[in-house]
């Protein structure tokens, strides 16, 4: 079992790393918000609070911090198969500024840490398959690169919200080929139906159904068909698909009997 992280989590944490070792984030507690259950997103969620009220210091300042949120990602275009993705990544910095201009604060604005956010991730390539990052664009599939979040004013917090990402093509699924009906008229009158089998592969499997449910090994009331003629009557649906190891299912083939 392959236990390396996905790249959207390894994009997540690389864009984490990248801004830990920024210049403009020496003295900001940069975090990737990937708790793993409620007692570690409590545990974060109480570093950044602190972080906030100058009780947690990174490099002996605080009083802004920098989360990293968990991606999404767009469809660009429907057509293109995989899909091909723009897969953003959200960066909110807040300051909590009666604390981060004082003495001991890290004397940058939100505004200031946004853009070095913006600065340092746009075209910055992570290696991955991907496109390098770029500053979101509503015209590229993103939303807007910075926009304030006024959630929190009333706090007495100011907050950013930025945004990058880059297109990734997810690699297509290699389907086992799709199952092809023929329709006979039996002279006593039945009707049959046949599956062409001609080209299938060795080891391959066709599963169908007459109930309307879908056509797959772990569905109990689908039928194996063993190469021979399915006989049905009229007005019966029947669905059908391939499956062949190594392959993921084909697509569903279903047609009513007239």
């Amino acid at each position: 079992m392959n236990t390396e992280p996905s790249i959207l989590e390894q994009l997540q944490l690389d864009v984490a790393a990248r801004l830990q070792c920024s210049p403009g984030f020496r003295n900001i507690h940069v975090v990737a918000e990937r708790p793993r259950d409620a007692e570690e997103a409590t545990m974060m969620q109480t570093t950044i609070d602190n972080a906030l009220a100058g009780i947690v210091e990174t490099n002996g300042k605080a009083g802004a911090t920098v989360q990293v949120k968990m991606p999404f990602a767009q469809t660009l275009d429907p057509n293109i198969p995989g899909p091909e993705l723009f897969v953003s990544v959200v960066i909110r910095v807040t300051e909590a500024p009666l604390f981060n201009m004082g003495p001991g604060g890290t004397n940058l604005s939100a505004e200031q840490i946004a853009l070095n956010v913006l600065q340092s991730l746009h075209h910055f390539d992570t290696g991955l398959s991907g496109s390098p990052l770029m500053a979101a664009s509503r015209a590229a599939g993103g939303g807007l690169p910075m926009e304030p979040n006024l959630d929190e004013i009333e706090n007495g917090k100011l907050i950013y919200d930025c945004m990058v990402g880059m297109r990734w093509g997810v690699t297509p699924v290699q389907k086992a080929p799709r199952v092809q009906f023929v329709k006979m008229d039996d002279p006593e009158g039945y009707i049959w139906m046949e599956v062409d089998v001609s080209g299938w592969p060795e080891g391959g499997a066709i599963y169908y159904t007459l109930d309307g449910s879908y056509p797959s090994p772990s569905n109990p009331t689908a039928l194996l068909f063993n190469k021979e003629l399915v006989p049905v009557t009229t007005s019966t649906l029947i669905r059908a698909a391939a499956y062949l190891d190594g392959f993921h299912g084909s697509d569903v083939t279903q047609t009513t009997i007239q």
